[in-house]
């Protein structure tokens, strides 16, 4: 040793007998053949990491990381994460551990996570839904009846305690207490505490009974997959259905777009879908929750209508491709049913004007319908949030956006002024329907129809004409507009019009999403 080399660190592996302190000494061979003692100091016992074998994440939050078998670990502020593929390894950060792969592995140290190393390939391939009540009204469940159409298995992970339902046998679940209590098909009853898990026989399904889905037609929906029941607070739980992202299309294309429309107007709603579901994963908005997505239009619509060979044709013929923005993230695909084709700020123009559009053939290519300044005072005192603009006296467009929907309204009344900005906001604020009217049914008519009591207004590309009487109040005022939807991305019936035009679904997709291009999904995403 030299003088002024300073201290040397070497990492030392050893056994203890639970003692809190090693004193360690260390020796240098001299040139003359013996050993020379040159330090010894007390080592304080610094117990070692613990590796977890790899195990599936079933929910993940900036601090926390819950596992299917290690259960809810919390996570170091400076834990560093990797990724494992195809022989590499690099850091990535936290937000790309996705809910729902397989292969990941924690190193533990003090009850913290400090390592994550993720050996799942880089892409999704499952996707976890959250099941929503009757109506789509909630996630939240109470109680939940379920049938087996093929022989169902019942089991509570963590414990191995579970029951087997025979073919069209039923159980019913509910929350109480904070226990989860399945009634078997004899009636009994089984006390669960962790999560529980549903799936079937191979290529068999699970069939909820106490709701039905469907749109004309009604149902009880069959899904693939598995279940995954947990509990939410003390009464309530949440059923998560986790299937292969291939299969999850199977529900979402026929539930968003009619089977009986050509082909490749379906199989770009194909690639639009599976593009959004992959977006929705990896940004996992509700990871910390354990979902990627819901089955409403929160997300995408999902098992609302039956399944469809032409669907699944579509499906399987872009099987795997999304679209990415030339720097390799992926795009953003929303899509909508009916584009209005024109921007307009008179109301006679709007409505008049002779449109080229592939929309043209939609119900809800052009729309309108009238209130008395009474309705429209009656409504919007039952929409307009913790604000009050007395009687409605005008109602001003501020301001459009380039595809002619409206982004600012001004609601001007004997009180005040409010100004609404955001189409879904405005559209939320104009609700055609009596039960914020007030008054007799509301009459919305289409192309070729009307409707009554819409809920929401079908878009924000609308323009309006007024009638007022000498005092210069509204005594009717209408309506008039285009479209259907928030009117971003792909038009649905305009992909069904270029369909018929005889162009195929890359060249409907490269006029929707432009500045973007396919991909097969299995191939390496930006983050």
């Amino acid at each position: 040793l030299k003088e002024g080399w300073g201290s040397i660190s070497l990492p030392l592996l050893f056994g203890t007998n639970g003692s809190e302190t090693l004193m360690v000494e260390a020796y240098v061979w001299t040139k003359t053949g013996y050993e020379r003692l040159v330090d010894a100091v007390p080592v304080q016992v610094v117990p070692a990491p613990i590796v977890l074998p790899p195990d599936k994440v079933l929910r993940v939050s900036k601090t926390m990381m819950e596992f299917e078998y290690h259960g809810e670990l919390e996570i170091s502020p400076t834990a560093a994460v990797y990724q494992h593929w195809e022989g590499e390894q690099w850091a990535v950060p936290l937000q790309s551990v996705l809910v729902g792969f397989k292969e990941v592995m924690a190193t533990m140290y003090g009850g913290q996570i400090l390592r994550i190393d993720v050996f799942d390939p880089l892409f999704v391939q499952t996707m976890r839904v959250a099941i929503t009540t009757d109506q789509f009204s909630s996630i939240e469940h109470e109680t939940l009846a379920f049938s087996a159409v093929s022989r169902l298995y019942v089991e509570e992970r963590r414990t191995g305690r579970g029951f087997v339902v025979d073919s069209k046998q039923q159980v019913t679940v509910s929350a109480q207490d904070g226990i989860l209590v399945f009634t078997d098909p004899q009636g009994k009853a089984w006390e669960f505490t962790e999560r529980v898990y549903i799936w079937s026989d191979p290529d068999g399904m699970i069939q909820i009974d106490s709701f039905q889905r469907g749109v004309g037609r009604r149902f009880y929906p069959k899904y693939r997959g598995h279940f995954e029941i947990t509990l939410e607070g003390e009464d309530r739980f949440l059923v998560i259905n986790e299937v292969s992202l291939e299969e999850y299309l199977y529900q979402v294309v026929p539930s968003e777009m009619p089977v009986s429309w050509p082909l490749e107007a379906l199989k770009a709603q194909a690639v639009a879908a599976r593009t959004y579901a992959v977006a929705q994963a990896i940004h996992s908005r509700q990871g910390s929750r354990g979902y990627h997505v819901d089955d409403s239009t929160s997300s995408q619509v999902y098992n609302n209508q039956l399944e469809a060979e032409r669907a699944k044709q579509a499906i399987d013929a872009t099987r795997g491709q999304i679209l990415v923005k030339q720097d390799g993230t992926i795009g953003s695909t929303y899509f909508h049913s009916t584009s209005a084709g024109v921007s307009m700020d008179s109301a006679e123009v709007w409505y008049d004007r002779t449109i080229i559009s592939y929309d043209k053939d939609s119900p809800w290519f052009r729309w309108q319908f009238s209130l008395s300044g009474a309705e429209l005072t009656h409504m919007i005192q039952n929409t307009l949030p913790l604000q009050s603009v007395g009687e409605v006296e005008d109602l001003v467009i501020v301001t459009r956006d380039d595809a002619g929907r409206v982004t600012a309204l001004d609601i001007v009344g004997t009180t005040g002024t409010v100004r609404i900005e955001g189409e879904f906001n405005i559209r939320s604020i104009i609700r055609p329907s009596r039960k914020y009217t007030g008054g007799s049914d509301v009459v919305l008519k289409r192309n070729g129809d009307s409707l009554f009591n819409q809920e929401l207004l079908p878009s924000a590309c609308f323009a309006v004409e007024m009638t007022r009487n000498e005092q210069g109040k509204i005594t009717r005022i209408t309506f008039l507009g285009g479209g259907s939807g928030h009117g971003l991305g792909m038009s649905q019936w305009g992909a069904k019009g270029m369909a018929e035009a005889a162009h195929d679904y890359k060249s409907i997709l490269a006029v929707y999403y432009q500045d973007t291009h396919l991909i097969t999904h299995s191939e390496r995403l930006r983050y």
